[in-house]
């Protein structure tokens, strides 16, 4: 995980040109400072706000803290607009 700003944008940049990671076409998804997490359809719509918040590490909700891909798990709730971002191999089984 990134902790300095410069850092952090460039993988918020990647993460909105190229929503999911390759080889293997697994989804990537935005967190943010408050621990909610965006999908890149809201990343790229507030990439802005994003942007000016990660580089004044402003902790709003708007401050991007890491992109990670989500491999495995319950689908995650995007914080903005609901939308679940699906897990590249689904549920854990028990």
């Amino acid at each position: 995980m990134k902790t300095d700003g410069i850092g952090i944008i460039e993988e918020v940049k990647q993460f909105i040109r190229e929503p999911y990671a390759w080889p293997g076409n697994y989804p990537k998804v935005l967190l943010m400072d408050d621990g909610k997490c965006l999908c890149n359809q809201c990343a790229h719509d507030n990439f802005r706000l994003v942007i000016g918040d990660t580089k004044a590490l402003i902790n709003s909700g708007w401050q991007a803290v890491a992109v990670f891909i989500h491999y495995e798990g319950a689908p995650i709730q995007c914080a903005h607009c609901n939308v679940a971002i699906d897990s590249a191999y689904g549920a854990i089984e028990q």
